[in-house]
């Protein structure tokens, strides 16, 4: 009896070490993961929190507990986090979001976000659990790799990837793709008269003139060289691409002449456009020698003009 009572004694002193060690293995994990980890209830009233919290503005990890999510973040913020709690307690299977939070560091920091649902013993909801990852940096590398780090456009890599899916666009929709090339006339001598800090201000002044111009989800603007920019654009015919290039041209020209003022120099914009209709397609380096010559045709006459469709509209 005594041999059966210390051999159940014995396995039971194992099982709790084995516990023991797998609860310091998990305190371990959820102390180091370089992961934000919470639960709720489905109230929206925080249940856990791992100590990768205290990266957070706000309270210590352990004060977030019992606290409701509209106490401790901003309501924009809480709004955010508390629709997707709502949306992965109704979701049989984890939904992926991006949210934003603030850091002590005073910056808002993206997170790829896992949420899934908690089940009671009858299965029934009783919460939901976040487990994030901080991609900020990821996303910023993202955005340098696609955007010019001077005007703030999207760059030439962009212009490439994004032209294929622009003409697919526009003919599912049954519309005209424009795209267009314009290239600063005389742009050199700024920089070897004023400096290249001038000559870049001229640059950030043609970004905002373009930026005020074009305001639809599907317009693109690009710096895609040195003083080269370029245009993506949707309309239903030719004639209002034609108005809509002929404004580019005066609003650039505008915006370079405010920069230069009474310096004495002038620097001029010359454009040159491909306008396809809804039932045309070509690969991207056929587009471009297409927009590359027409603007050709124009440095060739004289420079400050615009050349679609082999007209010349002179300014």
């Amino acid at each position: 009896m005594s041999e059966a009572k210390d051999l159940l004694i014995a396995s039971l002193t194992a099982e709790n070490e084995a516990l023991r060690e797998k609860s310091r293995l998990l305190k371990t994990i959820l102390s180091n993961a370089p992961l934000l980890i919470s639960a709720k209830d489905t109230s929206g009233n925080i249940l856990f929190t791992n100590p990768q919290f205290k990266l957070l503005e706000g309270p210590a990890p352990e004060d977030y507990v019992n606290r409701n999510v509209y106490e401790l973040f901003p309501k924009n913020i809480a709004d955010e986090l508390w629709n997707n709690d709502l949306r992965a307690q109704n979701s049989v299977d984890p939904i992926h979001v991006e949210e934003q939070v603030q850091h002590k560091d005073g910056n808002i920091h993206s997170y790829h976000t896992t949420k899934f649902r908690l089940l009671g013993k009858a299965d029934e909801v009783i919460g939901t659990c976040a487990i994030s990852i901080d991609i900020s940096h990821a996303k910023k590398h993202e955005f340098d790799a696609y955007h010019d780090s001077l005007s703030g456009l999207h760059n030439y890599r962009y212009f490439v990837e994004n032209l294929p899916r622009d003409i697919a666009r526009a003919k599912r929709s049954n519309k005209f793709l424009n795209v267009v090339l314009i290239d600063l006339d005389s742009f050199k001598t700024i920089n070897d008269n004023l400096g290249h800090d001038q000559g870049n201000t001229v640059l950030i002044a043609v970004a905002k003139a373009l930026k005020e111009l074009f305001h639809r989800p599907d317009d693109k603007y690009m710096r895609i060289g040195g003083d080269e920019f370029a245009l993506i654009f949707m309309s239903n015919d030719i004639d209002s691409a034609r108005n809509i290039i002929t404004q580019v041209h005066t609003n650039i020209n505008h915006a370079i002449e405010i920069i230069l003022g009474n310096t004495g120099l002038i620097c001029t914009n010359s454009i040159g456009a491909k306008c396809f209709k809804p039932d045309e397609t070509a690969d991207f380096d056929t587009v471009y020698k297409l927009i590359d010559d027409a603007l050709y045709k124009v440095k060739k006459n004289g420079k400050n003009s615009i050349h679609v469709f082999g007209d010349i509209l002179e300014r």
